[in-house]
């Protein structure tokens, strides 16, 4: 279920010295997307004062009194990508790029600009063995307040302020939308893996005492420990969530153990899942450095599943920024939700809700919207050894999400569900999530 709103049809001009990509933006994002409220940038001074209606002045400039004004901190007037000098202040209400002596006492839309478009991460930076950030490195991850999409906390900080200048302005109010979206790197764990893979893992289950069950499951006695897929669907038979899969489909190797994408239970099986749910590619371990095997991933996907597919979550998180969108977009993918951590849960953008992705070197915006992250299971459960302190973390999220009428989306594993590898299972979990949204 897609989250849905009520347009106001509101109009806002906004004043600012010189017009650029980024303030368009910015103001796309937060106006137009979140608010509802259509924003029209003027350069000329003279064609904003003759303007009626709600008005706001984002420049260094004064103009006529009871218009609102906010003095910008410079990096949407910037040309070059290079380290900001910005504070950040988390308590009691979470601040960075501050203005002193202002009723907002920062600037929202430098703010959000620097969270949603990763700015942070183009710097250099400290990367982990699979050349992924280190979430440490996070200005909102040092302070301790990335599990607050900041980004809809400013929007409605600076909603509230505009609001006591233009009591009559309207705006438009998201749904809370829960989603279940499941990473499936290996379709199935015993069955459809080819001659050698199910030689040697014969070999490993007769070492691990599974040979039984391994037997059965060939025979077809019994489900393969990861064909989980019916009883999700079953679960969700009574309401509105409409899980999203991610097919790996590439070659194997040492970080990709997905079944052979050319076996007919292999193709059969994505078709039977897509009936109850969407599809989308978990593109291989090395597509992020090689845009011809994304593209031979995302053909092979579409072949499979005979359908156009759109949709796409990097596999261990690992993408280049903004390379890896970049070429997903030209490949005809419209949505990605690789924008979270691999080792953290909360809001890696900052924000709840879905946000097209700004290419801070080619100073344009990628057509391409960025579902983010709000929660794994493979990463709660090794941060939080007891189930419970895993709930309270999601559910903590899911309030969080709530507030805000964002999308949550929850990451699912079929291995970590049925506990294979895992000291506990995550499907308690994933039925208390359904119960409380």
């Amino acid at each position: 279920m897609k989250g849905s709103s009520e347009m106001s049809g509101s109009n806002i001009y906004i004043f600012v010295e010189q017009r650029n990509h980024r303030i368009q933006y910015v103001t796309s994002e937060i106006f137009d997307r979140r608010l509802g409220i259509r924003a029209t940038i003027l350069s000329d001074l003279d064609d904003f004062e003759a303007h009626t209606g709600p008005k706001l002045n984002y420049s260094t400039l004064s103009v006529s009194e009871g218009i609102p004004s906010l003095t910008p901190a410079g990096i949407l007037f910037e040309k070059r990508i290079q380290p900001q000098e910005m504070e950040i202040e988390a308590n009691p209400d979470p601040v960075i790029f501050p203005i002193r002596n202002h009723a907002l006492g920062f600037d929202p839309l430098a703010a959000c600009f620097f969270l949603l478009t990763r700015y942070e991460e183009y710097l250099p930076h400290r990367e982990d063995e699979h050349g992924r950030y280190l979430f440490d490195q996070s200005v909102i991850v040092k302070a301790g307040l990335h599990r607050r999409p900041l980004v809809e906390e400013f929007t409605e900080r600076m909603w509230d302020w505009l609001k006591e200048f233009y009591p009559s302005l309207g705006r438009s109010v998201t749904s809370f939308d829960p989603q279940i979206t499941i990473d499936v790197d290996q379709l199935f764990s015993m069955k459809a893996k080819g001659l050698v893979r199910s030689m040697l893992s014969t070999v490993r289950d007769t070492l691990r005492g599974k040979l039984v069950e391994r037997t059965a499951v060939m025979l077809g006695r019994k489900l393969d420990p990861n064909d989980i897929y019916e009883r999700v669907a079953s679960f969700l038979t009574n309401t509105n969530i409409k899980p999203v899969y991610f097919f790996q489909v590439g070659e194997s190797s040492r970080y990709d153990i997905n079944n052979p994408p050319h076996l007919y239970a292999v193709r059969q099986r994505i078709n039977e899942i897509a009936l109850n749910g969407s599809i989308g590619l978990h593109p291989s371990y090395y597509s992020s450095e090689r845009p011809d095997l994304l593209t031979q991933e995302l053909d092979r996907l579409r072949q499979i599943t005979s359908s156009g597919v759109v949709l796409s979550r990097q596999h261990y998180l690992r993408f280049r920024l903004p390379q890896t969108f970049r070429e997903l977009a030209e490949l005809g993918v419209t949505d990605d939700y690789s924008m979270g951590y691999h080792d953290r849960n909360g809001f890696r953008a900052g924000s709840c809700k879905p946000f097209a992705l700004f290419d801070l070197e080619k100073d344009e915006t990628i057509q391409l919207i960025m579902h983010p992250m709000t929660w794994m299971d493979l990463c709660s459960m090794r941060e939080h050894p007891r189930e419970e302190d895993a709930w309270n973390e999601l559910s903590a999220l899911l309030d969080q999400v709530k507030l805000y009428g964002g999308e949550c989306i929850t990451t699912w594993h079929p291995e970590v569900l049925v506990a294979s590898n895992e000291h506990y299972s995550s499907w308690n979990l994933f039925e208390r999530f359904i119960q409380h949204v």
